[in-house]
């Protein structure tokens, strides 16, 4: 039961990363491969492991002269000394690095030191951000991504895969851009548009302080040791049913100015006959941990998921209730199992991570076809199946039962 669940953003120590300086001795084991060492950095730091797909950065650095024009490339792949010696999976995946650098003729304007020492990373970061640089991510997969999270402490833009953490990371710090590591074209396009882009890679750097206290190890300790607090505690019953409620979004309306937010956390904790609602796109974790995140208010009511899902939550308690009898309405006429196998048969459409697919509600990449969600509908519909498609960013769609929406949850809640 999600109500009963709270998830919290992995404590960091990123301090060296925020105060990180550039070391002359990092900076020239880089500069000695380039023949243009003043240019934008495309850093990469990854074992070479298959799962870090680094193979695919070196295709889309090869194969668009204008992102070499743009930027050299800058690649730690872990440490190295006898290429024979290597356990064959790092060994292949090095060995291919190395043909494609060869196969591109991109001697002079890509690094690839042997090796680098633990203590030097915080100043690999810091070359890439004097040179105003981005740093690449386009694993398969990432279960977290902590070196997103160094460098954005760095103050540096990154381009990250729109697989696993990176999708948490980015949607919480806002410093980039989040693609398929499949396609070096979008890999392209994602660098160059920060790269020639100053405005926006002010804006992404800038983000990075956002890191440093989401996942800072002390903030996560004290909405750990909170939340025991609450538990412990018993929720008490309310001694008066409120005569009002108020709604709101989360992003770009209770949250984006923290002076405002903290005002409104204090008339909230004044009110006795005003009941606080919160309506979201966003999952009930991804609602709970961006609320704390920007230190709102705890809602008495959410309601998540693009109007599928109601919780409502125990008098100044920690345990949120899921509304079943919403559940019920919306549950007729909804076939989850076949209207996903529609989509995977004939839409051409990427399931967006296992956390957003919910019992109401799937949820897909567009991939900036606009005219998605109306394709979506019509086959749909020519099968039978009347949803409530929502399309936002021209990149993400959702599909929800038909009665479902934020404006029908709100009505019932």
């Amino acid at each position: 039961d999600p109500g009963r669940i709270r998830v919290f953003a992995p404590g960091s120590d990123l301090k060296q990363f925020a105060d990180s300086a550039r070391d002359p001795r990092v900076e020239s084991t880089i500069d000695r491969f380039l023949d243009a060492p003043d240019k934008p950095v495309n850093l990469a730091i990854a074992r070479p492991v298959t799962k870090k797909n680094l193979a695919a950065l070196v295709h889309a650095y090869g194969q668009s002269p204008a992102l070499q024009a743009a930027a050299n490339l800058v690649i730690f792949a872990g440490s190295r000394d006898d290429l024979t010696m290597l356990e064959p999976e790092i060994r292949d995946n090095l060995a291919e690095l190395l043909q494609l650098i060869d196969r591109y003729d991109l001697y002079g304007k890509v690094a690839y030191p042997k090796s680098h020492r633990p203590d030097d990373v915080a100043a690999i970061y810091a070359h890439a951000r004097a040179r105003r640089g981005v740093f690449a991510n386009p694993a398969l997969n990432e279960p977290f991504g902590l070196t997103l999270l160094e460098a954005a402490a760095s103050g540096l833009p990154v381009v990250a895969t729109d697989s696993g953490g990176p999708n948490d990371i980015v949607e919480t710090c806002g410093n980039g851009i989040l693609v398929d590591p499949r396609s070096p074209d979008a890999i392209t396009d994602a660098l160059l548009s920060i790269l020639s882009t100053p405005a926006l890679w002010d804006r992404y750097a800038a983000a990075g302080s956002v890191a440093i206290k989401a996942y800072d190890w002390d903030r996560h300790v004290a909405l750990y040791t909170e939340l025991l607090a609450e538990v412990v505690e018993a929720a008490v019953p309310a001694k008066t049913v409120p005569d009002l409620l108020l709604v709101s979004d989360i992003d770009g309306t209770l949250i984006g100015c923290a002076d405002s937010v903290g005002d409104f956390s204090t008339w909230h904790r004044a009110q006795v006959d005003v009941a606080f609602a919160i309506a979201t796109g966003r999952s009930f974790h991804s609602a709970m941990a961006v609320l704390a995140q920007h230190d709102a208010p705890r809602p008495e009511i959410l309601i998540t998921s693009v109007g599928s899902e109601i919780y409502y939550r125990a008098y100044r308690g920690a345990v949120y209730d899921r509304d079943a009898e919403w559940e019920a309405i919306i549950a007729a006429g909804w076939d989850r199992d076949a209207v996903a196998a529609l989509i995977a048969e004939h839409a051409g459409l990427t399931p967006q991570a296992a956390l957003e697919q919910r019992r109401f509600k799937l949820s897909y990449f567009a991939g900036g076809d606009r005219d998605a969600g109306e394709r979506v509908r019509a086959l749909l519909a020519a099968h039978g199946h009347s949803c409530s498609i929502i399309q936002s960013h021209g990149r993400y769609l959702d599909i929800l039962p038909h009665a479902a929406s934020t404006r029908s949850a709100r009505r019932s809640g």
